[in-house]
């Protein structure tokens, strides 16, 4: 059970790259963060200075196993950051029986497009289908409506509220609660979810 470094190789979707988040990627990740001037429920770096800390931060983490963060490329540019998170064994296999998809944030210019889906599809697909995943997760704040909205759309499945369970990403409220929306997909749930949706 060597955590989620084997498996952090780039992918490739339809309308989305995702590559494999490295130093290199500082430059364009905070153009892409520059025009986030709304939509606050999720750590999006703010200048060069938070930017080089959170690509530190993910990649040490990535050293440890414990997520594959990823830069996502749109048209040749980088609009965003997500990660495969925190695995969960229970069985003896080396492949994780469970893992999330989060920390998950885009250029204002990508939102409310299909961005957002073709990323999670690329994903979902890699999860499912090559590495052999049987569950994949996905948390939100509860007030996070437009979240919870592309979730659902995704084919997850909500199962409820954390109450009090994490702590919030909003900035000034560093240190406080959040009560999170819990989602899921299963493996088996997967060949209809696919077939069902519009981004291949």
């Amino acid at each position: 059970m060597s955590g989620l470094g084997e498996y952090w190789i780039p992918l490739s979707g339809e309308e989305v790259n995702l590559v494999p988040l490295a130093a290199r990627h500082e430059l364009e990740l905070v153009e892409a963060a520059r025009e986030r001037d709304t939509y606050r429920y999720t750590i999006v770096p703010d200048g060069p200075s938070e930017t080089r800390e959170y690509i530190a931060g993910l990649l040490d983490e990535a050293r440890a196993g414990q997520c594959a963060p990823y830069a996502i490329e749109h048209s040749g540019i980088l609009v965003g950051c997500t990660r495969l998170m925190s695995p969960r064994w229970f069985s003896s296999s080396p492949v994780p029986d469970v893992v999330e998809i989060g920390g998950t944030w885009l250029a204002e210019s990508v939102q409310r497009s299909s961005v957002n889906s073709a990323t999670k599809w690329t994903l979902l697909r890699y999860c499912f289908e090559e590495v052999g995943i049987g569950r994949v997760e996905f948390k939100t704040d509860l007030r996070n409506e437009r979240s919870r909205r592309a979730l659902a759309r995704l084919g997850a499945h909500e199962e409820g509220v954390l109450r009090r369970a994490h702590p919030s990403l909003v900035r000034g409220e560093e240190g406080r609660a959040r009560d999170s929306v819990m989602f899921s997909l299963l493996a088996t749930e997967w060949p209809l979810s696919r077939e069902s949706s519009k981004v291949r």
